[in-house]
Order: C-alpha cells, then structure tokens, then sequence
C-alpha cells in the first residue's frame, strides 16, 4: 500500500501539496474533490480531482491528478482530508 492511498475516497475533498512548504517560498497546492481513486489516465496510482481551490488560479475547475505515493521529495502532510 502507498503512504496516501487510504487518505480519501471518491466524493472527498483533499489538499495536496506540489512542495514540501518552507520558510521563504509561497505555499503550492490544491484543494479539490475526488472525482476517482486507482489508476490514472496516466498509468500511476493516485487521485483525480476536480480543483476547488489552489495556489495557482488557472487550476480552479480542471481535473489534477495527485499520486498516492512518490519515490522522491515524500513529507508527511502532502495529502491530506479537508473536513
């Protein structure tokens, strides 16, 4: 099982990190709703979600896809359950 694979199910809504946040840079994430969860439609196994909210404004509205699990760059809290 990949570190985020059981954050969410489809219908939930989550945060997801592009970077580890840090002192001196602006955050990068979006917040979106789970639209579906296994593989993508790029062969990798994670989420796509419909974007609600997000650092970058163009993002507001289209289909993300956030994986479950990276081989480089992991942190805890890059995904996360929006309540």
């Amino acid at each position: 099982m990949m570190k985020f694979e059981n954050v969410a199910e489809v219908g939930d809504t989550i945060k997801a990190y592009d970077f580890e946040p840090m002192d001196g840079r602006p955050d990068r994430f979006l917040v979106g709703t789970v639209t579906s969860k296994g593989k993508t439609p790029l062969g990798f196994a994670g989420y796509t979600v419909t974007v609600t909210e997000s650092s970058i404004p163009n993002r507001v509205g289209e289909e993300m896809l956030v994986p479950f699990g990276m081989m480089f760059d992991e942190w805890d809290g890059r995904v996360s359950l929006v309540a």
